[in-house]
């Protein structure tokens, strides 16, 4: 996908990451002027069928989890289509992502001890409950 600058009314200022679903850019929502982080799937691979389909549970989908209201679950703004592009513009939170630290191989700071794993754990488990108790699977 190439970079993208504007989906929406959001600007597009650089990419914070890449999955296997898409991309994650750093936005900027000039209306409220807020800094966001906008999660961009592309939909050419998909047939004509497959697009409606798709977009049909993407909004069903993005719906459901801007309905959740949690401190350890990222607040969706807003969603949308635009070409090709399925887009959700979510909370931007500052930090690094926890994947990084296994990808790379790299062991946790001595810093890092049992009970903060174990407080990471109890905080995301009650995320996940509390989605579960919403109607949304993760």
């Amino acid at each position: 996908m190439s970079e993208l600058k504007q989906l929406g009314r959001y600007q597009l200022q650089r990419v914070l990451g890449r999955g296997a679903m898409g991309e994650v850019y750093l936005g900027l929502d000039p209306k409220l002027n807020r800094r966001v982080a906008v999660k961009v799937v592309e939909t050419t691979q998909l047939d004509a069928d497959q697009r409606a389909d798709y977009s049909v549970r993407f909004v069903q989908e993005a719906r459901a989890v801007a309905r959740l209201n949690h401190p350890n679950i990222v607040t969706v703004y807003d969603f949308g289509e635009q070409d090709d592009i399925a887009y959700l513009v979510m909370e931007l939170i500052a930090g690094e992502e926890l994947g990084d630290y296994f990808d790379e191989n790299q062991s946790f700071s001595l810093d890092f001890t049992l009970a903060d794993a174990v407080r990471m754990t109890c905080e995301l488990l009650d995320a996940v409950a509390y989605a579960h108790q919403n109607g949304v699977i993760h």
